[in-house]
């Protein structure tokens, strides 16, 4: 990260430094950082890993063992219980997404979300799916049948997108909180308007 700017009086000018003039303003000087980009601490490559090895692991044990599948039941709810694995591999595969990117300038404060990135990848993937599923009842008398596949699908996505996530939450919010709104607002008016017929008019 650069330098925050100081004023040309305060500093005389070094090597490397860049005057921006412009409008009249008072001169500004610029320091160009000579510090080398930060490297990613190996460890959270080796975190990511470690990881992704554990659920091919568990999906290993689950797929070939059939007391592991007796033991863990399919259903949770009207879910599937595979969106919360599906949710934790997606938020891996985001985790490695950033280590490909950013590995050569690397920002320390996105330590902690590598180290928890595939609990909350199962928490938004799980909690995302219901919320698909609440979302295709809505306004609706019809039952909507959806397969399996599709909810792995989502949980992968919002387990790997936060911003899907986000957005998600606000479409949900807006069909179940803006209508009563709507109806409320409509409600006022109409006895603002009640209210003002009933009023005498006139001197």
């Amino acid at each position: 990260m650069g330098e925050e700017p100081e004023d040309s009086k305060a500093r005389p000018n070094q090597p490397g430094d860049i005057t921006v003039a412009a409008g009249g303003m008072q001169s500004r000087q610029l320091a160009v950082s000579s510090q080398p980009a930060k490297v990613m601490p190996k460890r959270i490559f080796y975190f990511e890993l470690g990881y992704i090895l554990l659920l091919m692991a568990f999906f290993a044990v689950y797929a070939t063992w059939p007391w592991a599948r007796h033991a863990v039941p399919p259903d949770f709810g009207p879910l599937p219980l595979g969106v919360i694995w599906f949710g934790s591999v997606g938020g891996v595969v985001a985790g490695f997404r950033g280590i490909y990117f950013y590995n050569n300038q690397w920002d320390s404060s996105y330590d902690y979300w590598h180290y928890t990135r595939p609990i909350f990848g199962a928490v938004t993937g799980a909690i995302g799916s219901l919320i698909y599923w609440v979302s295709l009842h809505l306004g609706g008398t019809n039952a909507v049948k959806v397969d399996r596949d599709t909810f792995y699908v989502v949980a992968f996505v919002l387990g790997f997108s936060d911003k899907a996530f986000i957005e998600l939450l606000k479409n949900v919010t807006n069909e179940i909180i803006k209508p009563g709104q709507k109806q409320t607002s409509s409600s006022e008016a109409s006895g603002k308007k009640n209210s003002s017929l009933l009023t005498p008019q006139g001197g």
